[in-house]
């Protein structure tokens, strides 16, 4: 997952994703400008931070199944190639309770059993 922070993200709200990307044991990578005042508090996150700029960003979109960020002001590009590259972008401000923040982590999978009242229906029988 990429968290790709902009300017007016908070340093509050870029702890919080990184809290839930460590309870998930998601690799997180920073991503952020040269010349974002947060630059040197991203610093001393335990997580691989890159500094780069929105082209960079967009270019690299394809080492990350996931796109996170802070807000839903985001660069138009930022979508248009995100759906370019079937991308999933979670731009829902962070909150602390953790049934829904991360729910933007982690992927469903369902598992189901058939049983019929005369047996598998899949299975054939032997033949004799």
């Amino acid at each position: 997952m990429a968290l790709r922070v902009y300017p007016n993200d908070e340093i509050r709200m870029i702890e919080k994703i990184c809290y839930a990307a460590r309870c998930t044991d998601v690799p997180l990578t920073i991503s952020v400008g040269n010349h974002d005042p947060k630059l040197t508090l991203l610093k001393d996150l335990p997580v691989n931070l890159k500094i780069e700029t929105d082209e960079e960003f967009l270019s690299s979109l394809d080492h990350y199944e996931r796109i996170r960020t802070c807000s839903p002001e985001i660069p138009v590009e930022l979508y248009r190639k995100a759906a370019e590259k079937c991308k999933y972008i979670a731009t829902a401000p962070p909150v602390s309770e953790g049934r829904v923040e991360l729910l933007h982590y982690l992927k469903e999978q369902s598992i189901t059993f058939e049983y019929h009242r005369y047996g598998s229906i899949t299975e054939t029988p032997a033949i004799n």
